[in-house]
């Protein structure tokens, strides 16, 4: 069962996979650090000038505290990790902006969640250690725990 630890609403423009243990969120004009174990969120810069100058367009990358990171932002959605080795994996209802947690064999339906492709974009996955669930679109960015 995956709970909610917190969501953040919109606009967001976009979000990179953990480093560490936070995440970073682009919201217009600005960027911020959110920790994954509770919703304290950092600012890291401000401002559309001091934010596109660390955004790379090209790569959809940014240069922050001397790392890249890879953001997930306005692209046609994707889900970077998707299988659980819990026996679940995650699927997208387009036709009802859902994003669905699936049971590998005999497909049923355990969970569901808010995905809004139709906004323009929206990507979800697993964190590397599967113990998060990531869910971000233009409205909205939030993040689940995993409970067993």
């Amino acid at each position: 069962m995956w709970e909610p630890l917190f969501t953040v609403p919109g606009p967001i423009r976009g979000f990179a996979f953990p480093v560490e243990d936070h995440v970073f969120l682009w919201k217009t004009g600005q960027l911020h650090r959110v920790k994954l174990t509770s919703p304290t969120i950092q600012d890291v810069c401000s401002g559309n000038e001091t934010v596109n100058t660390i955004w790379d367009v090209h790569d959809q990358m940014m240069r922050i505290v001397g790392r890249v990171v890879q953001f997930y932002c306005d692209d046609e959605g994707d889900i970077p990790l998707g299988d659980h080795p819990n026996g679940t994996r995650l699927e997208v209802d387009n036709t009802r902006d859902v994003l669905q947690i699936v049971e590998e064999e005999g497909g049923a339906v355990r969970q569901e969640f808010p995905f809004h492709m139709s906004q323009g974009w929206a990507y979800a996955g697993f964190t590397a250690d599967y113990n998060y669930l990531l869910v971000g679109d233009p409205t909205r960015f939030s993040v689940f725990s995993h409970t067993g």
